[in-house]
């Protein structure tokens, strides 16, 4: 017997209309029974009623009523089966784990989610990360492929959709560690600039558009600089905009350490290799409600910290949470 589905939708999914969606993952059904199969309230977004143009969001739930005894043609993604080395590398970089929620130190170059091109990626190989449960747990944000550190999973269901929320709202507090070419012209200071996502063949890509975009905040500090060519700073983002600390960073004219998409094109720091992202998830403090307040640290990956040495760079001089 055919049940109820529930499916969530990924991050190269975000901003696609629903009625939209629906086209990519069935074909087949017919736009004039999806109408009203959403009319009806047996297709809802996030236990919500909708319409067949809302924008969706990443990590939103989309249910789906029973569609393949009405001779509906499912679009069948391939599923990729996690190498071991890489189940390996995931279990390695657990520094949490309770009974609501894992924190990873997520490895630099590992993708939070899958794509086109992407076989590997954390939400391929939950399954591994049940433990003593029987349900996987869930991501309930993200960071950038190239971007190393924290990472939070929630385990249980009510505790999942509050982290969800909590990170969307920006209430759990964030700080980043970057390496940036050059040095901003304040010692301290906040970066208002608003984003949006560019039109046209740069699909992932970011820009400034303060009449268009939406608002985005980032508290910075520098802690440590070499002369005026490389910095070492602290970002706290109070907003949560796709590649908006690399954009701002950027803005100011300080781009970071290998982000050649946003401007850090130097490649080497003399034998210190640059082709990695010099910007990591360093801290995450959780202070809600149903989880007493907890802090996580990441420690700096392997080329970050060679640039630390190599620079002079103490990392015991950065800041915490207060």
């Amino acid at each position: 017997m055919i049940s109820v589905e529930t499916k969530v939708v990924t991050y190269d999914e975000k901003n696609l209309r629903l009625d939209k969606w629906f086209r990519k993952h069935y074909p087949s059904l017919p736009h004039n029974r999806l109408e009203k199969l959403i009319r009806g309230g047996n297709i809802r977004v996030d236990g919500c009623r909708c319409k067949s143009n809302l924008r969706l969001e990443e990590g939103q739930e989309i249910r789906i009523p029973p569609l393949a005894n009405r001779n509906i043609i499912v679009k069948k993604v391939k599923n990729t089966i996690p190498q071991k080395r890489f189940i390996d590398l995931i279990l390695n970089s657990i520094i949490y784990k309770d009974e609501k929620i894992i924190v990873l130190n997520k490895p630099p170059g590992v993708a939070v989610q899958g794509g086109s091109k992407q076989k590997e990626h954390i939400d391929g190989m939950l399954d591994y990360l049940k433990f003593e449960y029987k349900t996987r747990p869930k991501l309930v944000h993200r960071i950038d492929k190239a971007t190393s550190g924290i990472l939070v999973l929630g385990r249980l269901e009510d505790i999942t959709t509050k982290l969800t929320e909590a990170f969307k709202k920006s209430l759990i507090e964030k700080i980043y560690w970057a390496i940036v070419i050059g040095k901003p012209d304040k010692d301290v200071g906040i970066i208002d600039a608003s984003l949006i996502k560019q039109t046209g063949k740069h699909f992932e890509k970011m820009e400034v558009n303060f009449e268009l975009g939406k608002r985005s905040l980032t508290e910075f500090r520098v802690i440590s600089g070499l002369s005026n060519k490389f910095t070492w700073i602290e970002l706290r983002p109070k907003t949560g905009r796709t590649h908006q600390l690399r954009v701002h960073c950027s803005y100011i004219g300080t781009p970071i350490l290998g982000d050649g998409k946003y401007g850090g094109k130097l490649k080497t720091i003399t034998s210190i290799n640059g082709n990695e992202l010099f910007l990591l998830a360093r801290g995450i403090r959780i202070n809600l409600n149903d989880i007493n307040e907890k802090v996580f640290y990441a420690p700096l990956p392997k080329h970050m910290k060679d640039a630390f040495e190599h620079l002079g760079f103490d990392a015991s001089e950065g800041h915490s949470f207060d």
